[in-house]
């Protein structure tokens, strides 16, 4: 048999009406064991559970506080009603988006590894240690201007520079925005480079001479000349070697009046 209580204030209230505000006063039920409501129960103040509280619909709050984790079970996680997006847990390797849509935020810090299975749009700019990418990467601007890539060596303004695409070009800044070095559209060098001539002399029966660039510079192109006194003498290399030009002449015996010489075009950018 199920017993039904009904609190009131005073004797005065006992023969009242049940829906009158005097059966609604702040009174206070304490159940050591289950306390089974068939219907609503209205509480006005605050319900303190020292276990657990288990219910069989909705629970309607304006906000829930918890000192511990919020936890679900199943294929299931957190909902907006209003506007029908959320975050659900569907195994236990990601943490994933209800309808596919996307997180809007101030900032996205990842500790470890950060995976994109389909197009990264960052509209402002991207500070990134490590990028790796399998695909293409796109680097641009929503309005199609000119865009870059800043790539530091150290934290002076020297220490910067750019990977950049403007009017047409293609190449390299400094940090003071000027250009280093840039391609065209038609595949031509646009910049000053410095360029010096290297010679080197080849004595002796085998009449090898190697004209070498310095290490800053590079071999851009060459060449080389073989004399004889005795007409017995022909060039047998004539090519870039390493970072130079060599010359190899053959005679068919010394004759200290022969000589092999080589030629290189040496160049470095322009300072």
């Amino acid at each position: 048999t199920d017993l039904a209580f009904y609190f009131y204030n005073s004797a005065n209230d006992k023969d009242s009406d049940p829906n009158t505000p005097a059966w609604i006063n702040p009174l206070r039920l304490k159940a050591n064991g289950d306390a089974l409501f068939g219907g609503t129960a209205t509480v006005a103040g605050g319900i303190t559970a020292g276990g657990g509280i288990t219910a069989g619909g909705n629970i309607n709050a304006p906000s829930i506080f918890t000192s511990n984790w919020f936890r679900s079970t199943g294929n299931t996680g957190w909902y907006s009603e209003t506007h029908g997006i959320g975050i659900v847990a569907t195994d236990g390797n990601w943490i994933r988006n209800s309808g596919g849509l996307g997180f809007a935020g101030g900032q996205l810090y990842s500790s470890g590894n950060t995976y994109v299975g389909g197009a990264l749009t960052v509209a402002g700019s991207a500070s990134i240690t490590n990028l790796r990418a399998n695909g293409d990467l796109v680097v641009g601007t929503t309005d199609n201007t000119a865009s870059y890539i800043q790539m530091k060596d150290d934290t002076s303004p020297n220490g910067v520079k750019y990977i950049h695409a403007n009017s047409n070009l293609i190449g390299f800044l400094s940090g003071a925005g000027t250009w280093i070095l840039s391609v065209n559209n038609d595949g031509k060098i646009n910049g000053e480079l410095n360029c010096r001539t290297v010679t080197a002399e080849g004595v002796g029966s085998t009449f090898v001479a190697t004209a070498s660039c310095a290490s800053d510079e590079y071999i851009i192109s060459g060449g080389g000349e073989c004399t004889a006194t005795n007409f017995d003498h022909a060039m047998h290399t004539n090519r870039p070697q390493g970072n130079g030009w060599v010359v190899d002449c053959i005679a068919n015996k010394a004759d200290a009046e022969s000589s092999s010489r080589a030629y290189a075009i040496c160049c470095k950018k322009a300072s």
